[in-house]
């Protein structure tokens, strides 16, 4: 059977409803999310969510005012905040300043950040990316975007956040190797 991708048709029809029918569409949205192991789960966090990690376009939750995406998550605090993690726009784009995490990001964290599996959600969607070229600017934007976390209340956004940096850092001398093995011909 061929399958044919409708995603380009469904965001424009999911951007209306989220437009003109919040109240009515997203109560329905967000039952299908809860769902776990779901295959129609997987496929609507993917056509809401944030395209491609950090730096990317924000996807289609972000029609979603804040405090209503906070307010469904307190309807179950132990499932829908990393279900949210898993689909937003880690960081804020500014000209000419460093990186920093969406309000929304920050208050997922200053509300839940005790929730391993909300720091899971959002590792893995900080590591779900597109990218061309070198990869060291990637990973030293996520060493930007995270250290302020260091000094987070919650000790464990400050674990979590340590954990990211070391990571990324190793992830940024590792690929500054290849891109040197590249630039002669090695790789």
């Amino acid at each position: 059977k061929e399958r044919f991708d409708l995603d380009h048709v469904l965001v424009h029809i999911i951007d209306h409803l989220f437009t003109d029918y919040m109240e009515i569409a997203w109560p329905k949205f967000a039952e299908v999310l809860a769902r776990e192991r779901d295959i129609a789960a997987f496929h609507l966090s993917h056509l809401l969510g944030s395209r491609f990690g950090m730096g990317s376009e924000p996807g289609l939750i972000r029609k979603l005012p804040d405090g209503y995406l906070l307010d469904w998550c307190a309807k179950d605090p132990h499932r829908f905040p990393a279900i949210l993690a898993g689909m937003v726009q880690l960081d804020s784009k500014v000209e000419n300043q460093p990186p920093r995490l969406t309000d929304l990001v920050s208050e997922l964290l200053n509300k839940y950040g005790d929730d391993e599996a909300l720091l899971s959600a959002l590792a893995s969607n900080m590591g779900s990316f597109s990218w061309t070229g070198s990869l060291v600017p990637y990973y030293q934007r996520q060493v930007q975007l995270l250290s302020p976390l260091l000094l987070h209340s919650r000790q464990k956004v400050r674990d979590w956040a340590a954990r990211q940096i070391e990571y990324a850092q190793r992830q940024a001398h590792r690929e500054r190797d290849r891109d040197e093995e590249h630039n002669i011909g090695i790789y």
